[in-house]
């Protein structure tokens, strides 16, 4: 008996741990349960949140291109007045024109009796044919074709429309306020004439070309009474070719050429001319024996027989030394013979040409304007006194002695 209530209690405490254990799963499996459903939540927010803050990111960037498209729009608007600012004001002032006019001449149709149907329609008919004429004249000036018969109508039908506006006043007002005809009778012209002067004043020459259509002109006209002959022959020339195919200027060359025999701006006269004056200028330089040919010796002359241990300066200003080719007897015959006139030839070590004070002086200057005599080369030296080679040498050393140069 004792043994079956120990069963018994043994299954009771184990069905009661049992029971607890099944409990506590229920409430893990529910705190478990509430926890999941909590993030659930969370990330439902989040998403939600994320969405929200997407359209209005995707709101603000809609408006913002709307914004941005409109200020395009305006500046473009903006952009199109400031260019076509004429256009502007005179299609402002042409409505403010065109809409008097047609109603009064509407209402001067209507005090004639005529339906008021059929006056609109000839009122419209009388300026919509002035406005057509007006733009076929615009059409056929942009293709190069005759524009005053279209002109004239224009006018013509503009000038019948404002006599109608004013003889309707005049008779209405009888006589009073006498400046009102012509303030309607001028309504319907201002606008063609402001429409005309857009549309066919502003494609006249300007100043510079009216000025260089002057000087074209007078040229022309002097060609002709200075060189008769040449301004046939260039006639002649643009008739005989197809129009167009031969320019002015290439005509006016070969006519000159045609005429003279010499190149353009040249005659026999002014050819023999330079000849002669040419030779002149060469005879006088050989008087003086200065002639090219000259010049050209004593250059290679001086260069080809420097001072002894001396010659021109070499690429970094330093002398450049070598064996003197002066035979020890004296200067080379060749050298002596072509000297130029007032210099001495070139000469030997005992027979040096002595330093002049002026020549010096001169060398003293170049130095000073260099900043230093280390500057001083023979080349620099020759060129400022116009010496020798052998001389500008002992210039420059002589100057860079006192200086303490070397």
């Amino acid at each position: 008996m004792s043994s079956y209530r120990e069963e018994r209690r043994l299954d009771k405490a184990a069905e009661a741990a049992e029971e607890r254990e099944r409990l506590r799963l229920e409430r893990e499996q529910a705190r478990e349960d509430r926890a999941a459903a909590i993030e659930e939540k969370r990330r439902e927010e989040e998403a939600r949140r994320k969405q929200e803050q997407a359209d209005r990111r995707a709101r603000e960037q809609e408006q913002t291109r709307k914004r941005a498209a409109r200020a395009a729009r305006f500046a473009k608007a903006g952009n199109w007045v400031r260019k076509n600012v004429v256009d502007v004001f005179v299609g402002g002032v042409m409505i403010a024109a065109v809409v008097p006019a047609v109603v009064s001449q509407v209402a001067a149709l209507g005090d004639a009796n005529v339906m008021l149907l059929l006056a609109v329609l000839l009122a419209a008919m009388l300026e919509g044919a002035a406005w057509a004429a007006t733009f076929m004249g615009a059409a056929a000036e942009a293709a190069g074709r005759p524009t005053w018969k279209y002109r004239t109508a224009t006018w013509l039908l503009a000038s019948v429309a404002a006599a109608i506006n004013y003889w309707h006043w005049l008779e209405l007002l009888k006589g009073q306020h006498g400046w009102v005809p012509w303030v309607f009778g001028a309504s319907s012209l201002l606008a063609v004439f402001l429409w005309d002067m857009r549309t066919h004043g502003s494609h006249g020459e300007t100043r510079e070309e009216r000025k260089a259509r002057r000087a074209r002109a007078r040229q022309q006209r002097k060609r002709a009474e200075r060189f008769p002959d040449v301004w046939r022959r260039y006639q002649d020339l643009l008739l005989a070719h197809p129009l167009g195919t031969l320019n002015e200027k290439q005509a006016w060359e070969d006519a000159w050429t045609d005429v003279t025999g010499a190149r353009l701006g040249d005659t026999a006269a002014t050819l023999a001319h330079r000849a002669r004056v040419t030779r002149t200028v060469e005879q006088a330089l050989a008087a003086g024996e200065r002639t090219p040919e000259r010049e050209a010796v004593d250059a290679f002359l001086a260069d080809l027989f420097p001072a002894p241990g001396r010659g021109d300066d070499g690429p970094s200003g330093a002398p450049s030394s070598g064996p003197s080719p002066t035979p020890s007897g004296g200067a080379p015959k060749a050298a002596t013979a072509l000297g130029g006139k007032g210099k001495q030839a070139v000469r030997g070590k005992g027979e040096e040409r002595p330093l002049e004070t002026a020549d010096l002086e001169a060398v003293r200057a170049l130095a000073d304007e260099l900043g230093d005599a280390k500057k001083l080369s023979t080349r620099l030296v020759r060129k400022a006194v116009g010496c020798r080679t052998e001389y500008a040498g002992r210039l420059r050393d002589a100057v860079k002695a006192e200086r303490g140069a070397l």
